[in-house]
């Protein structure tokens, strides 16, 4: 069968280039070849264009440039952040240690139990490996039935050997928004020291993001979501904050994070940054009216033929996601019968595709495993129509009723 149209549904896992950056990324990789570290003029060159790529990103979050970090995406930044303080405290534990006798030190980690895995599985290794004289425990926040974690059980969480906390600004799979100034705010009056980290690779581009108002101490930032090169992102980290690298080699980006820097990737993210800052409201309220158009053609064209359940809340969400579970209908099979019609949407986040496990994010929210197979996320985009928003459903409705999936 030839699909001779496509809709591209799956923004959250990954975005195209638009053609403003790739120009961009085209003349890099034809005229700015020259290593940044090297002392002849057109180093020199290659070094301010990776100095103005880094005040774009900082612009679009609100802090200093040299509160920005590029590194090699989301993944990394998520590591650096974490691992990279924590290498840090414990080097200083270590000195004070020895001071006191080798005084055995407990540090304890927060995190909510619906973050990427990127963030999930670097706490799950701190566990298990950091191990010497500084006892890592990790307290894994439950949430609601929406998607969001408890104030009151956030502050209870806290405690004197607290120095850690790691919560995501928007969920990828259900796109529910964490309250994150108001539990920054928590966590300082119970104990300023405490370190607040934010992954906020699926907010960029979808919802504002100003650093200052937010409170954040890290904050993490990927370029492929807001239709930037991939292999590239950004860590804020706030001034005065000590991180150690988790690589080792030269002096790049203040030695924290070492290699000879990608250079057409780093100035691509930040024109596409330039490009979201200037167009943020409009694509934000263009992309909130295409949800709702979304959600309400599903409702209206198959709530007579199957039981839906709408995961992302009605409020405090991304503008662009959309996560339903079609009951009783088999996940799996409907992306693959959508994708031979060119349609392509995502169960949950893309670093999980492959698996028959249900999502982690909807068993946290308390769906029972059997449902939470049959989620399907709509991740839009600006390029998304109504006339594409309308095939989908029909195309949905057709292949339920032509494979007797309901």
């Amino acid at each position: 069968m030839k699909v001779t149209r496509h809709i591209y549904l799956d923004y959250n896992a990954t975005t195209p280039l638009c053609s403003e950056v790739a120009n961009v990324l085209d003349r890099c990789n034809r005229l700015i070849f020259a290593n940044p570290s090297s002392p002849y003029e057109i180093a020199k060159k290659t070094r301010l264009e990776i100095e103005k790529a880094r005040d774009q990103v900082a612009k679009l979050i609100n802090c200093d440039k040299n509160e920005i970090y590029f590194t090699s995406g989301g993944t990394e930044s998520n590591n650096l952040a974490i691992k990279g303080y924590l290498d840090y405290l414990r080097n200083l534990l270590y000195k004070q240690s020895i001071m006191a006798r080798n005084k055995r030190a407990n540090l304890h980690l927060i995190t909510s139990q619906i973050e990427h895995l990127s963030i999930l599985n670097v706490f799950r290794y701190i566990e298990k490996n950091y191990k010497d004289n500084y006892q890592c425990m990790v307290s894994y926040l439950p949430v609601d039935g929406s998607g969001f974690v408890d104030k009151g059980e956030f502050r209870s969480a806290i405690g004197k050997d607290t120095v850690l906390i790691s919560i995501m600004l928007a969920n990828n799979e259900i796109g529910s928004i964490q309250p994150i100034e108001e539990l920054v705010k928590i966590a300082k009056s119970l104990n300023e020291n405490i370190i607040f980290h934010c992954d906020a690779v699926q907010g960029l581009g979808k919802m504002e993001i100003d650093v200052k108002k937010l409170g954040v101490d890290l904050l993490s930032l990927s370029s492929h979501k807001i239709h930037g090169p991939k292999g590239v992102g950004a860590l804020y980290v706030r001034n005065g904050v000590k991180l150690f690298p988790i690589l080792h080699g030269g002096h790049q980006e203040k030695g924290l994070r070492p290699g000879t820097e990608n250079v057409c990737s780093i100035i691509a993210f930040g024109y596409a940054c330039e490009i979201v800052r200037k167009n943020l409201k409009r694509n934000i309220d263009i992309m909130a009216k295409l949800k709702e158009f979304l959600k309400e053609k599903l409702i209206e064209e198959l709530s007579g033929m199957v039981d839906l359940r709408i995961n992302s809340p009605d409020k405090k969400c991304l503008p662009n996601t959309l996560n339903v579970c079609f009951n009783g209908v088999d996940s799996e099979l409907l992306i693959s019968y959508l994708s031979r019609e060119g349609i392509y949407v995502s169960s949950g986040s893309a670093c999980t595709s492959g698996l028959i496990e249900p999502s982690h994010v909807l068993l946290a929210m308390g769906i029972e495993p059997e449902l939470a197979k049959n989620a399907i996320r709509f991740s839009l985009g600006v390029e998304n129509t109504e006339r594409d928003l309308e095939e989908v459903v029909k195309k949905i409705k057709e292949i339920i009723v032509k494979n007797k999936l309901n």
